[in-house]
């Protein structure tokens, strides 16, 4: 996944050392354990918003038992059962 800002382009492992899910895993994790590849084109503007991306990551928090409404949208998931 990698994040783009308004002047460069972080990769996913460097955004995740800046944005943490409540329950300490990371989005890396969460994908890992789910086994799911994804590279999504995101904007982070004040806090995180979504490109094209967003049907990616529907897919991705679908296979993670997740829906939007578990997901704030700026780096954490609430809501969250395992």
């Amino acid at each position: 996944m990698i994040i783009k800002t308004k002047t460069e382009v972080i990769k996913l492992g460097d955004f995740i050392k800046m944005k943490r899910l409540d329950m300490g895993f990371t989005i890396e994790e969460l994908c890992k354990n789910a086994q799911v590849e994804l590279e999504v084109y995101c904007a982070i503007e004040n806090n995180l918003t979504l490109n094209p991306g967003i049907e990616d990551l529907f897919y991705l928090f679908k296979g993670l038992g997740l829906t939007f409404a578990d997901f704030d949208f700026k780096g954490y998931v609430s809501n969250l059962e395992l």
